[in-house]
This record gives structure tokens, sequence and C-alpha cells, in this order.
């Protein structure tokens, strides 16, 4: 992983968050979606993006 991550490549482990309470594994899976599009820069509407300790 190292020579891959020193050669560009995103190395981006399977680690869902759970600070969005999810209630399913749909939602564990939605979110790593989501992260993955955000990655690639692709618009989503599966999980919404952390703003900050006071989101509105």
């Amino acid at each position: 992983m190292l020579r891959l991550a020193r050669a560009g490549a995103v190395v981006m482990p399977a680690a869902p968050g759970f600070y969005h309470r999810p209630k399913e594994i749909p939602d564990l899976v939605d979110f790593m979606v989501a992260r993955m599009l955000d990655q690639l820069g692709v618009e989503q509407n599966l999980v919404s993006r952390w703003k900050g300790e006071h989101q509105d």
C-alpha cells in the first residue's frame, strides 16, 4: 500500500463511519459508496457530507 500511495494511488480502506448512526447494513454500504463517489468528484445524495460540529 505504501508503494501504491507513493505512486499516487488513493488507498481507501473500507472503514465506514458510525457518526451518522446507521441503522442497517445498507446504510453502511451507502456511506462507503458516497465516500468513493466523493473521491471521484461525483455528486451524490446517499449521505450528507460532514460540515463540522454544528451542522444545520
